[in-house]
């Protein structure tokens, strides 16, 4: 049978296109429903037409398709906060002080000055509402963290997140609203309840993970040590500092700290393993069915429902009734199946790059690891383990190939290495995580298990420190755009279309998209070839003003760094425009671009030229000046200000050029200033 004659493959296809289209476009709840309630009926009027005719009806095989897509825009419709009325998105009004009550929900990692929470709201204005808020709490204020279940009652303005402010950086207002998450506050003030019961699901679960980690630090683990233990066990990656989050990310294993299909399906074996013997008792396989399911839905709940562990235990569930109750399974299908309840409820998961990671992951080693395995049959227990390992990462690395070079622009190298090192052991480091939790929960951990386990962990850590340092191995700043992104994803699944159906199409489809993979890049390095510009970026107290030409960037830069090249938005920057030379230049007073133009720049010593006429005013380093008397003086069409500047000049320059008709930019505010120019003009 081929693959994609399989119904519920095909269901899950328009479902997920439905979900894509309802968060696209807007579409009110009412009319979908009548589509969905017109499309049912013609599809029993078509099967009853069958049944009498028994002719092949195609009319069924073309609205069962329909049918779904509409299922899955409703799914997304119903999420969406512009069709919920009570949503606190409808509420909130600009510029205005709100009295909100909320609960904590999630506890997310904190930076130097603030601790971090989403929080469900519960009344603004003492009117009931619902949805999603990012608090911040200065640590100046707060001495410790608020827990899951926590509610606070504050009075502040709930501000919208803002773009970002350098090209290609990352768009935190995006990520955070794909989370169904549009406000954010930072109250002051404040009443802090808090939920000593901790009657919810959600709080339960954090109370029980704050206990682990009190006996564990209790126990004599350090501070590393006791991050891992976190991410790779209970699915909370907080206490990862970012230089280790960095060094597990460069050597190609950073999947291992966040609990995934890989971490349940280990979970899954032991559990098989330790209810093995109720197998002998009457109706045992139904009883040790329900047994695994609900400890694995607890595992998901303990790990915070992220969307890998929801996906996998979803899967992993379906996997375990069919694997029990001995009935044949066709993985693909089951990987399928979870999708359903998942986007159901969540349909925003699928813009989420974990949850498109993971998906693309277990499809491509359910697609492509049995026919690579079967190419080798090893005779050693050794030899077939690490065969299995090698199999199993070439197959998950080609899945996710489109996503890391677009997401993130790099590739591990060393990502085989490090995963043959790691994954062999890993059921280890989880077998025994467990058995440290429990023992240590139950106050009876001895000693020289904490000192294995430490010596497990300090020898993880330790390997994938070494591998993060042969940084000659870790590709970065590769282009990739969007286009090359679906091309690349077309010729990796028409391959793996291919090796499972062996039909010659997929071969075809494979060079369509080679095709147009090189054609978009092609026109990606001719585009960029007779492309210019001046930019302003938006650095924090730095003054950064960069020019390309084609492929060629200058960065006029005058702080003292070893490589300015890694600041932020120059890091983001070089990719976009798939950069072959970078240079750095002292910074010039000013810059004649476009025949007649100039930008003139005004630095700490507040002195410029006053011949210089029409030109746009780039200020920078806190210039103590006489806006209006240097207006007169040059008549600037435009006035910069970078981020470099004091807060409280800026405000008054842009007064002044409010006052005297005169456009204002501030990158702080506003982002990077931008100037296409002609190739010849500089």
């Amino acid at each position: 049978m081929k693959l994609l004659n399989f119904l519920v493959i095909r269901l899950s296809l328009f479902f997920l296109l439905g979900i894509y289209l309802g968060l696209q476009f807007s579409i009110p709840t009412e009319t979908l429903l009548f589509y969905i309630g017109i499309g049912i009926v013609v599809l029993v009027v078509f099967h009853l037409a069958y049944l009498k005719s028994f002719n092949i009806n195609y009319g069924f095989s073309i609205f069962v398709p329909i049918v779904f897509v509409c299922i899955g825009m409703l799914s997304s419709a119903i999420q969406q906060a512009k069709n919920q009325k009570n949503h606190i998105a409808h509420q909130v009004k600009k510029d205005t002080v709100h009295w909100v009550l909320v609960e904590v929900n999630e506890v997310l990692k904190s930076n130097n000055y603030n601790f971090k929470y989403l929080v469900d709201a519960h009344s603004i204005d003492d009117a009931k509402t619902h949805g999603k808020l990012l608090v911040q709490i200065a640590k100046e204020d707060e001495d410790e963290a608020f827990s899951v279940g926590d509610q606070l009652i504050f009075a502040t303005e709930l501000s919208a997140f803002k773009d970002p402010k350098n090209p290609q950086a990352f768009n935190y207002k995006t990520y955070m609203n794909n989370q169904l998450v549009f406000y954010q506050a930072k109250p002051k003030v404040y009443i802090h309840q808090t939920n000593e019961d901790g009657t919810s699901l959600l709080s339960k679960a954090d109370n029980f993970r704050n206990q682990i980690q009190f006996k564990l630090d209790q126990a004599g683990f350090n501070k590393q040590q006791l991050g891992l233990i976190q991410a790779l066990l209970l699915g909370q990656k907080k206490q990862i500092d970012p230089e280790t989050y960095a060094n597990f990310s460069k050597a190609g294993v950073v999947h291992i700290l966040a609990v995934s299909g890989l971490h349940v399906g280990i979970v899954l074996l032991l559990l098989q393993w330790v209810f093995k013997p109720i197998d002998y008792l009457k109706n045992g396989r139904i009883f040790k069915t329900i047994i695994i399911v609900i400890l694995l839905w607890g595992f998901a709940l303990i790990a915070g429902f992220s969307p890998s562990v929801t996906r996998a235990v979803s899967m992993f569930s379906l996997f375990a009734i069919a694997l029990n109750m001995k009935r044949k399974t066709n993985t693909i299908n089951l990987l399928c199946l979870s999708l359903f309840p998942i986007l159901i409820v969540k349909p925003h998961f699928i813009l989420e790059v974990g949850f498109q990671l993971s998906y693309a992951a277990v499809f491509s080693i359910v697609m492509l690891q049995p026919k690579l395995y079967a190419l080798y049959r090893p005779k050693f227990y050794i030899d077939k383990l690490f065969w299995s390992v090698f199999t199993v990462t070439k197959s998950a690395q080609l899945g996710v190939l489109p996503f890391s070079l677009f997401y993130f622009h790099q590739f591990p190298g060393l990502f085989m290495l490090a995963n043959l090192v790691i994954i062999p052991f890993l059921g280890i480091l989880l077998g025994g995580g467990i058995l440290v939790i429990i023992l240590a929960f139950l106050d009876f951990l001895p000693e020289f298990l904490v000192r294995s386990y430490s010596f497990l962990l300090d020898v993880l850590q330790n390997f994938v420190n070494f591998i993060a340092l042969q940084e000659e191995f870790v590709f970065q700043d590769i282009f990739f755009n969007f286009t090359m992104f679906l091309c690349l994803l077309f010729m990796i699944w028409s391959l793996l279309f291919y090796v499972r159906s062996k039909h010659y199409n997929y071969i075809i489809g494979f060079f369509i998209g080679a095709i147009g993979m090189t054609w978009s890049y092609t026109l990606a390095i001719e585009e960029q070839q007779n492309s210019a510009e001046l930019i302003i970026f938006n650095e924090y107290r730095k003054t950064a003003l960069g020019i390309k030409k084609a492929r060629q960037f200058s960065l006029y830069f005058s702080d003292s760094l070893q490589n300015p090249k890694e600041l932020y938005s120059i890091k983001n920057y070089l990719p976009l425009y798939n950069i072959e030379r970078f240079e750095v230049k002292n910074p010039k007073p000013f810059y004649h671009f476009n025949q007649h133009e100039t930008l003139l720049v005004i630095d700490s010593t507040a002195i410029y030229p006053r011949k210089v006429k029409n030109a746009y005013v780039y200020l920078s380093q806190s210039p103590k000046l006489n806006l209006e008397r240097l207006i007169n003086e040059i008549k600037p069409k435009e006035i910069i200000a970078d981020a470099s500047n004091y807060p409280s000049f800026v405000k008054q320059w842009r007064a002044t050029c409010k006052e005297l008709n005169i456009p204002f930019h501030s990158t702080y505010r506003d982002g990077a200033w931008r100037r296409k120019i002609e190739r010849k003009g500089l």
